[in-house]
């Protein structure tokens, strides 16, 4: 087979990331992703992907069927939000580099974002259709970014705090950050540690990470993780807080 024919093959494949429920083969995205590599290392390209930074190590990828969602992967197999390896002080930032991406969904959106327009999410195992990790990247819910705004008041960068009223369904823990960037700043191991979440439950966990502009105009992030339980109704699921058809801002 072509190498061309394959890539071809891997890109339609991909479509089936868009339907977790019914998805059959959990490393499909790592598949693309070495299709990725391999068209970058032949061709100085990237297809199917947006990009591959092969210093930093990810690729960014655009969710098939939805305007402007992205994806931001690993170049190296990690399991998911489990990994051990992302809790290694001194290892890559992931999600400095998902945060990092977010352009590419102004790019889709033909608009430029509020800085707290924009998310981050990482599901839980029970939550997500690949066993490669993979940060979803995307307009925040005009509704939790009121929401997120109004409750800023109750949060602490000092501990995290469980809040009172539901957010699509679930009461978050939230932390505030008070930084405009991430270098330096582990969020999965804050939410571990923070929480106090065993490793055997650290399949369990899903963050979202959210801009936040602060009372006096400064930039920061708002800080959401959730745990699945027993008998939960549905797995725990940041990406819940993202809009796939980045409406528009409220306020």
């Amino acid at each position: 087979m072509r190498l061309s024919q394959k890539i071809w093959g891997l890109a339609v494949g991909l479509i089936g990331l868009a339907t977790a429920a019914v998805a059959s083969d959990r490393m499909m995205l790592w598949k693309v992703v070495q299709t990725c590599i391999a068209d970058h290392r032949l061709f100085g390209a990237s297809f199917p992907c947006l990009e591959v930074n092969m210093p930093a190590g990810y690729a960014v990828l655009q969710a098939p069927l939805e305007a402007t969602h992205i994806i931001v992967t690993p170049i190296v197999p990690v399991d998911g939000i489990e990994s051990p390896a992302l809790g290694v002080p001194g290892g890559p930032n992931y999600m400095d580099d998902a945060w990092a991406s977010r352009h590419y969904v102004e790019d889709r959106a033909h608009r430029r974002l509020a800085w707290d327009e924009i998310g981050l999410a990482v599901n839980s195992r029970r939550g997500r259709s690949q066993d490669q990790l993979h940060i979803h990247i995307d307009c925040v819910k005009s509704s939790v970014r009121v929401f997120l705004r109004e409750s800023a008041g109750l949060m602490s960068a000092d501990k995290w705090v469980h809040l009172k009223q539901p957010i699509e369904g679930t009461r978050y823990w939230a932390l505030l950050l008070n930084h405009d960037d991430l270098e330096g700043i582990n969020v999965i191991q804050l939410a571990r540690s923070g929480l106090q979440i065993r490793p055997d439950q650290w399949p369990n966990l899903t963050v979202a990470l959210i801009g936040a502009v602060m009372p006096e105009g400064r930039h920061g992030f708002y800080l959401l993780a959730d745990l699945d339980y027993a008998g939960l109704p549905r797995p725990a699921h940041a990406e819940y807080l993202l809009d796939h058809s980045c409406g528009p801002a409220a306020g």
